[in-house]
C-alpha cells in the first residue's frame, strides 16, 4: 500500500498562508486606527468605490438587522454605514452602552460617530479572508479579557462587524464564545449565533484559519478547549 507523502499538501485542507487577508491590509494599507491611506484610496478608487456601491444596492434590498445580539452582550452585524434598525436594543446600545467595537474589514473606512468613545479594535482582511492566525488570536484574547471583566457578571457589550455580518464577525465572535466555554465548537457557535442572526454563514477555509487562531490563543492564555 502506497503511504501518503508528508512533505506534499493535502488538496482536500486549505492552505492557511494563502487564506488569510494580510496581504490585502499591506496592500490597501488600513491602519490599526482604522484610516486608509490617502494615496491607496485614489490608487484603488475603483474597487472601493464599486464595492461600497454594489454593497449599499444588496442591502438596500436585503430585509436583515444591521445587528444581532448573538450572545449575551455579543453583537454580529454589518458594517454601520446607516445606523438604522427595527432593534430599539441596538439602537440603545450604540447610544450608551456599546464598549468595543471590533472592525474586520479593509474595505471600508472606520466610521468615527458609530464608535464614539468605545474601545476600537481593527483586525482587517478582504471578504471571505481572514486576517492572520497571530493577529486573529491577540484579539480574541483581548476580547475575551473584556468579555470577562466585569465584576457583576454581565457581559461588556461589543460590536464585531465586517462588510455583512455573516463570515469574518461570526468567526471572530465565535473564538470568543469558545474560549469563554459557552461553546463548545465552531460549528456549536454556528447553530448558536444563527438563532438570532440566521444569514450567519462562513467559508471553509476561513474556519481553518480561525482554527488555528484559536489554538494559538488558548496557549496564550493556557485555556483547555470546552469540547476536551
Amino acid at each position: 500500500m502506497k503511504q501518503p507523502n508528508p512533505t506534499r499538501p493535502n488538496p482536500t485542507q486549505p492552505n492557511i498562508q494563502a487564506c488569510n487577508g494580510d496581504w490585502a491590509t499591506k496592500l490597501i494599507c488600513k491602519n490599526e486606527q482604522g484610516s486608509l491611506a490617502w494615496w491607496s484610496v485614489a490608487l484603488f478608487w475603483p474597487f472601493l468605490s464599486g464595492n461600497v456601491l454594489v454593497w449599499y444596492i444588496k442591502h438596500c434590498f436585503r430585509k436583515e438587522d444591521i445587528a444581532n445580539e448573538v450572545a449575551a452582550g455579543l453583537w454580529v452585524g454589518r458594517y454601520p454605514l446607516a445606523i438604522k434598525s427595527g432593534d430599539k436594543r441596538f439602537l440603545e446600545l450604540i447610544q450608551k452602552d456599546l464598549v468595543c467595537v471590533v472592525d474586520l474589514t479593509v474595505e471600508f473606512p472606520l466610521k468615527t460617530s458609530f464608535v464614539g468613545t468605545a474601545v476600537y479594535h481593527s483586525c482587517p482582511s478582504l471578504d471571505r479572508l481572514m486576517s492572520t492566525p497571530t493577529a486573529l488570536a491577540k484579539l480574541a484574547v483581548n476580547l475575551l479579557a473584556l468579555r470577562r471583566s466585569s465584576s457583576d457578571g454581565t457581559k461588556q457589550a461589543m460590536y464585531v462587524h465586517c462588510a455583512n455580518g455573516h463570515g469574518r464577525s461570526a468567526l471572530v465572535a465565535a473564538m470568543v464564545l469558545i474560549m469563554n466555554n459557552e461553546c463548545n465548537d465552531f460549528e456549536h457557535a454556528k447553530v448558536v449565533m444563527r438563532e438570532n442572526r440566521p444569514g450567519i454563514k462562513w467559508q471553509q477555509h476561513q474556519e481553518a484559519v480561525a482554527k488555528c487562531s484559536l489554538l494559538e490563543a488558548q496557549a496564550s492564555v493556557k485555556l483547555v478547549p470546552a469540547n476536551e
